[in-house]
């Protein structure tokens, strides 16, 4: 209930105005705090009892983890040329996919030494990786700002943003529903070769591998067809979701587990471009 709007509404709403900051903050600087905060707050949640306290962690979690993706894209984006930005992004997004299949692991790890303890080794580890952003990434020099006034001519850039932004949201808002209600289904479904032990591995394996691929491959075969046209991210995208949906209804419609998965497999491969 609450604890997961402490989350949602803090990195929904902090996204925009942190985006803004991409642009002018110290990007170097803002992405160690970013980090730093979220792994405090992680850290705190297990040692607290107090409702607020975790609330609050809760918020700072959302807040800051909403830092750290403008900032690293905005960072990404200025270390490689043009040519290659498709690729760049998509390495950064593949982080993102072994994130997800990594955090698979997390209900037996709290079933083994507690959810307290589960946060306490994120958090800690979290923190020596802040310190490692603050020592080892370089702040490049911007170059090529674009006066506001000369931005602000272009509308059909602008246009473009809003309709990627709804398209982005329903994409998500679906990918994230179905996360959370997969492990539900199979469990009432209860498919032949279904077993808890077996989704959970599986489900890592193929989050982590099938999004890894698919993010890489997505941005370097943007970065091969740009050369040929213009709109080659947009039409990989497109052709890739539409494709991705057909495996989603075999995800649903499938006599065993085994067939089911797979689809899901192929579903993330083919959705994560």
């Amino acid at each position: 209930g609450m604890m997961g709007y402490g989350f949602a509404l803090p990195f929904v709403l902090g996204s925009v105005p942190v985006a803004k900051m991409a642009d002018s903050a110290n990007r170097r600087i803002t992405l160690a705090l970013s980090v730093g905060i979220w792994s405090l707050s992680t850290w705190a949640m297990a040692y607290t009892d107090d409702f607020w306290v975790l609330f609050a962690s809760r918020c700072f979690l959302g807040f800051s983890q909403a830092i750290v993706v403008p900032m690293s894209l905005s960072l990404v984006m200025q270390y490689f040329d043009e040519a290659s930005h498709g690729c760049a992004g998509s390495i950064l997004s593949a982080g993102v996919c072994l994130g997800a299949g990594a955090a698979s692991f997390a209900i037996p790890l709290a079933m083994r030494v507690g959810w307290r303890s589960s946060c306490a080794v994120v958090g800690s580890v979290g923190v020596v990786l802040a310190v490692l952003v603050l020592a080892t990434i370089a702040e490049p020099v911007r170059e090529g700002v674009v006066s506001r006034r000369k931005a602000r001519r272009r509308p059909g850039r602008s246009s473009a943003v809003y309709i990627l932004t709804l398209a982005t949201t329903f994409r998500l808002a679906g990918s994230y529903t179905l996360a959370a209600f997969l492990p539900v289904y199979y469990y009432r479904a209860n498919l032949p070769g279904y077993s808890p032990g077996i989704y959970g591995t599986g489900n890592a394996a193929i989050v982590a591998v099938a999004g890894l691929l698919s993010a890489l491959i997505g941005g370097v075969l943007s970065d091969c067809l740009r050369e040929d046209f213009v709109s080659a991210p947009s039409m990989v995208a497109a052709g890739a979701q539409a494709l991705a949906a057909v495996f989603y209804v075999g995800v649903f419609t499938c006599s065993t587990f085994v067939g089911s998965l797979a689809c899901y497999g192929a579903a993330l491969l083919t959705g994560e471009c």
